[in-house]
């Protein structure tokens, strides 16, 4: 039967430390509303905007304003929103100032723009740095702001992040806790994301690729999974003939909802999220992701989607990928040499490490397993 394997991560115990010490009770406490809180903003019309409130009102971090900061590398700008739209000075978007004169402050640009590490100004940047730079000038001061600390979020082709304004300095404690938080907008912009993906068919959200369907689920003990048909129809036909999609909910998923749903709201955004193993051996890599949108008045929901892309278990190298892709297609080793640049001799190597890895005797055998994963 299928396996699951939980996105637990340090995260949880972390948390439980938090709970069972006085000093940071309080933050513990915070951190659970922001957590329940962010579960419930997903799939509304204005998420990032919720998110930016939902961050503010958890006073978890000294943050005076916070914003939504997108940046385009293809382009090199910037885009900066807030609950209201793009933010202006004097008419004008305040990107623009922030594009123009940010090579003033190099290190903290560099960050922004390249890193996806948890950053703030003043780490990066000396007290004199900062305070002669047209940005503390114009935008920075203005605000009564000291500090900013940068959030990476959803970093793809536009990298996502929310830029926090501080009156003081941040701190190693506020690292901490902005970790935290992190991880929490994270794990719920992802959700947020695939279920989005869902209502639209799997069509037009340039955040994800792949196929997702979303669930009714009936609370009342015993918990269970409405529709399971419509899955089905999305997922059969996507793993080759020798895995078939489940025809039911398997166990391991109904006792996962089950518990889920006897604890909402849940300890920590990033709990709500499992991966299903579909094949018994594992050897393959496909699986199924589970992610449980609850809700207070008991309209819970599941969400279940699977990425394209070559499983990560299976450790094939971008250049075996790409023999892959092009073996799904049809082509001839002498066609995937001319595409690739790469000898015939080359290719049949390539080969036999994918059957290998797959498991598989035959190209077509490894075909027809990787089916789907390239269907973008």
């Amino acid at each position: 039967m299928p396996d699951s394997k939980f996105f637990f991560s340090d995260t949880w115990a972390y948390l439980q430390g938090m709970e069972s010490n006085p000093s940071l009770k309080s933050d513990h406490d915070k951190l659970m509303a922001l957590s329940a809180q962010l579960q419930e903003a997903v799939g509304h019309d204005h998420f990032e905007a919720e998110c930016l409130q939902i961050l503010k009102a958890s006073h978890l971090l000294p943050i005076a304003v916070a914003h939504c900061f997108a940046f385009n590398p293809a382009t090199g700008r910037s885009t900066i929103t807030d609950q209201s739209g793009e933010v202006e000075k004097e008419g004008s978007p305040i990107s623009a100032i922030i594009d123009r004169f940010s090579v003033e402050l190099p290190k903290f640009k560099a960050a922004v723009e390249q890193s996806e590490q948890l950053v703030s100004l003043a780490s990066l940047q000396s007290p004199e740095e900062i305070a002669r730079s047209t940005i503390f000038q114009q935008v920075i001061q203005p605000y009564g702001l000291a500090d900013l600390l940068h959030l990476p979020l959803m970093q793809a082709n536009t990298r996502f992040s929310v830029m926090a304004g501080s009156p003081r300095a941040i701190n190693e404690n506020d690292r901490v806790l902005a970790l935290l938080v992190q991880r929490h907008i994270v794990a719920a912009m992802r959700n947020h994301h695939w279920l989005r993906h869902a209502e639209a068919n799997g069509r037009n959200i340039e955040a994800v690729s792949g196929r997702s369907v979303i669930l009714p689920i009936e609370a009342a003990p015993p918990v269970r999974i409405c529709n399971w048909s419509e899955a089905v129809a999305v997922f059969e036909g996507g793993f080759g003939p020798k895995l078939r999609f489940p025809k039911a909910p398997m166990p391991q998923l109904e006792n996962w909802l089950q518990l889920h749903c006897e604890s909402y709201p849940l300890q920590a955004t990033d709990l709500n999220r499992a991966e299903f193993a579909l094949d018994a051996s594992k050897r393959t890599g496909h699986s199924l992701h589970a992610v449980f949108l609850g809700d207070r008045n008991l309209a819970h929901r599941l969400l279940l989607y699977r990425p394209v892309g070559v499983p990560d278990a299976l450790g094939l190298t971008s250049r075996e990928k790409s023999v892959l892709a092009w073996i799904c297609r049809g082509k001839s080793n002498e066609s995937i040499g001319v595409f690739l640049g790469i000898s015939k001799n080359t290719v049949r190597k390539h080969i036999s490490r994918i059957l290998a890895k797959l498991h598989t005797e035959t190209r077509s055998e490894a075909a027809s397993i990787a089916r789907g994963w390239f269907e973008d």
